[in-house]
């Protein structure tokens, strides 16, 4: 919803993004970025080509790291919601290994 997406928002400007606040340096922020600055595609049976201003190249390698880190990201945030107003309470068991 609109009140999430403002939390991300405010999120990603508070910690200049995911790679940084997971501690990636600069540099390596700015060749992964490379990466996909004016990335494009064409849809079947077009002869004209669609430049990417945002999200992911398509067969990026990064991509799933990508996205497991904005999933554990969005879960973490959600846990925390929850135990905040107390709907929840997360009970620890031991491994199964």
């Amino acid at each position: 919803d609109a009140e999430a997406a403002g939390v991300l928002a405010q999120w990603i400007d508070d910690t200049g993004g995911l790679l940084k606040a997971t501690g990636v340096k600069d540099s390596w922020v700015r060749t992964i970025a490379s990466v996909h600055d004016g990335a494009w595609f064409r849809l079947p049976g077009d002869s004209s080509y669609i430049c990417s201003l945002a999200g992911g190249r398509q067969g990026c390698k990064l991509g799933a790291l990508v996205f497991n880190l904005i999933y554990a990201m969005a879960l973490n945030m959600l846990r925390r919601r929850l135990l905040q107003i107390r709907y929840v309470t997360i009970h620890w068991r031991k491994p199964l290994l």
